[in-house]
């Protein structure tokens, strides 16, 4: 919900970006053909460019932490940029629903407007076909407009200034301007609350009708005799909002535009203004992501040759798309020039079950392949197949051996893909929504209030890089996954990277309370302080049973 709000607040920046500009380099231009592909590629542009995001990569170094049989813990993290969070999830889900309502209001006044089009359409008379389409008359008071191939007009516009509204209207219909307004209130529906969004349509508007206006003048009418109807139908009847009337727009504009000078062909030129807000637009949208790695034992393979990629497809399995069997995976891994400190990355289709990828790790540990990544993202260290080897730096054990309820979340994927959430005496059914994992997490982890239903937490020293030293309140909450076999691994990863993501949040609020700055600019001593302030305590399990 986060996502597709922000989105859209994306999308009125650039709007609002895009006609400020346009609105002082080129709106009295008299080039109205250029300027309407110009408005109409804004409003393209604005939609497109939000989704173009750049992404920049920014590594530092750690040292890895441990694992315990049966247990997978997070051992480098990617630390995503964070941007500023709302505290509770209920914000988005309103602001959603506001903007949802919003839309429908202004796509139904669009959609009544387009019915009332067609109702009085069908109560005229039609009196000419044209190549373009008909001209239908109609009774009642109204002010000439054209809607696709139709023109409609009065039976008193018919009778007395019949030829030059046709021309005008003719001009609508040839240049495909309906088409242009049908796109803009749907644009309009999408950005309602953006008073750019309805300026940007008011112009386009505008530029129809000079264009129309042009394309009279051209034909051999009079231009006084032109303007003169002009202000005739400026007042007084009714008009269609979605149609191309010919009273539409501000008459002291259109007037001013027939008689000023024609623009150089230099003026042109101002609009490759585009060509810089659209690049910074892109650098404003780029994402840095802070790939925390491991230490150089593990990852100099990844700079030396190029890192081994299994690909589970169906059923299939490919290293380095090459086809190989399960059993065939160790040695074909040692082919390849593989060892103990090899990072390997599993990728998978969205289909794909957890019960192969749990069949892949366990070949992995069996073999010491320990160290891995999903998708070239997440680096984890897989726990050893039987006993610690002394390839693994192995730090010590959690101290204890019964958990108390209080400090244990579980999070469950059941064989349908749904997801069930438990903490602090309470269950979530889900769905499949992963995206209330993240609050739930920080809601655990947190424990803000030092409520008794949520964990304990436990005094540690901090030395800061400076050599002074902090007291932190340390989370003992322990997150409890367990997957069916038969889940989707991709559902399954989803809710992993929304725990990583919380946890991720809640370092860089530390961050910038201790150092000032958010995770992304700390050194590597800074992220051991938070690493270790803050470590994620997360098991994971792989059941066949059913009902979990």
């Amino acid at each position: 919900m986060q996502e597709f709000v922000t989105y859209w607040g994306k999308v009125a920046v650039v709007i609002a970006i895009f006609y400020l500009f346009f609105k002082i380099l080129l709106s009295r231009e008299t080039y109205h053909r250029l300027n309407r592909a110009v408005l109409l590629a804004t409003a393209i542009l604005s939609f497109v460019l939000p989704l173009c995001v750049i992404t920049i990569y920014r590594p530092v170094t750690i040292k890895p932490f441990a694992t315990t049989n049966n247990t997978e813990f997070q051992s480098a993290y990617i630390v995503e940029q964070m941007a500023e969070q709302s505290t509770t999830i209920d914000l988005w889900s309103i602001a959603f629903v506001v903007f949802l309502i919003g839309a429908i209001a202004v796509m139904v006044w669009s959609g009544y407007s387009i019915i009332s089009i067609y109702r009085l359409m069908g109560t005229c008379k039609e009196v000419e076909r044209l190549p373009e389409g008909r001209v239908v008359v109609c009774k009642e008071k109204i002010s000439p407009f054209s809607w696709f191939g139709n023109i409609v007009l009065s039976e008193r516009d018919w009778e007395e200034s019949g030829k030059i509204i046709i021309t005008h209207e003719r001009s609508h219909i040839a240049l495909h301007h309906s088409a242009d307004i049908l796109f803009m209130n749907l644009c309009c529906a999408l950005q309602w609350f953006n008073p750019a969004m309805w300026l940007l349509r008011r112009d386009l508007r505008e530029i129809h009708e000079y264009e129309a206006d042009e394309r009279v003048l051209l034909s051999g009418v009079s231009a006084k005799e032109y303007q003169l109807l002009l202000i005739k139908k400026a007042v007084g009847n009714k008009s269609y909002s979605i149609a191309n009337s010919l009273n539409h727009s501000t008459l002291k504009n259109r007037i001013t535009m027939m008689l000023q000078k024609k623009s150089s062909r230099a003026s042109r030129m101002r609009v490759l203004y585009l060509l810089p807000l659209v690049c910074l637009s892109l650098t404003a949208f780029a994402e840095t992501e802070t790939i925390v790695q491991l230490d150089d034992k593990v990852t100099q393979n990844i700079s030396e040759k190029q890192t081994p990629t299994i690909t589970l497809r169906g059923e299939e399995i490919f290293l380095n798309d090459q086809r190989v069997s399960l059993d065939g995976l160790t040695e074909a891994l040692s082919q390849c020039g593989a060892s103990p400190q090899t990072v390997i990355d599993i990728t998978s289709e969205e289909d794909i079950k957890t019960e192969l990828v749990t069949a892949v790790k366990d070949v992995l540990r069996k073999s010491s392949y320990l160290y891995i990544t999903y998708d070239k993202r997440t680096a984890r260290i897989l726990p050893p197949a039987e006993s610690h080897s002394d390839k693994v730096e192995v730090q010590e054990e959690v101290p204890f051996i019964l958990v108390p309820e209080r400090n244990l979340m579980k999070i469950t994927i059941e064989e349908d893909n749904s997801i069930r959430m438990e903490f602090g005496g309470e269950e979530w059914k889900l769905g499949y929504d992963t995206n209330k994992i993240l609050n739930g997490v920080k809601t655990f982890v947190k424990n803000a209030n030092n409520s008794e239903n949520l964990p304990a937490k436990r005094s540690i020293t901090l030395t800061l890089p400076s050599g002074e030293s902090c007291q932190f309140e340390e989370s003992l909450g322990i997150i409890v996954m367990k997957t069916s076999s038969n889940a989707d691994f991709s559902i399954h990863k989803k809710c992993v990277n929304s725990i990583y993501r919380a946890y991720n949040e809640l370092r860089d609020e530390l961050a910038r309370e201790l150092f000032g700055r958010p995770i992304d600019q700390l050194t590597a001593e800074q992220l051991d302080v938070i690493f270790q302030a803050i470590p994620i305590n997360l098991s994971e399990s792989i059941t066949t049973d059913n009902t979990l």
